[in-house]
Parts: structure tokens; sequence; C-alpha cells
């Protein structure tokens, strides 16, 4: 039930359903140009940062994966994130 207001913001167009995870406006103003580029892009419920399940400690590897989503962004990639996460929450993950 924590998705849903996630799930309202895609719904409205302020999110999508695959893309890079929200960043707190403190973190991301710290960015350098390179790391900014990910903020361009609509955040999404779910990631490719996200289906490797990388932990805050690991702030500059979740930069790398989502600006890999960014510039690798497919329908097929997509699919297997969002396969990927359903997955994870039918196993509790």
């Amino acid at each position: 039930m924590e998705n849903l207001p996630q799930l309202w913001n895609v719904l409205r167009g302020d999110m999508s359903l695959v893309g890079p995870a929200p960043e707190y406006p403190d973190i991301a103003c710290h960015y350098d140009r390179y790391q900014a580029s990910r903020l361009k892009v609509k955040p999404g419920m779910t990631g490719y940062a996200q289906i490797h399940r990388l932990s805050n400690s690991q702030h500059s590897k979740k930069v790398r994966f989502d600006l890999f989503y960014i510039n690798h962004c497919s329908a097929r990639l997509d699919t297997k994130i969002v396969i990927h996460t359903i997955g994870a929450i039918l196993k509790g993950k």
C-alpha cells in the first residue's frame, strides 16, 4: 500500500512506472553535470538500480545504474525491470 501515492503520480503523469529513483533535492543540488543528467527524465516507481537492490550507502553506484538505464532505455529493458519487480514483490523482497 505504500506505493499507492506513487501510482497516483504515475497516473497523473508526474512519474513513470520505470525510471530512475526520485532524488532528494538536498542531495541533487550537489550533483555534477554528469550526475544531474539523471534528473532530466521523470523518476520511476521502479528502475534498473532498484532491481539491483542497491542500498543508500551505494549512492554513486545507484546513479551509475540510473544513467545506464537512461542511456539504454527500451521497451525490452522496461519489461525486464517490471517482471523482476513483480517477482520481488511476490517473494516479499
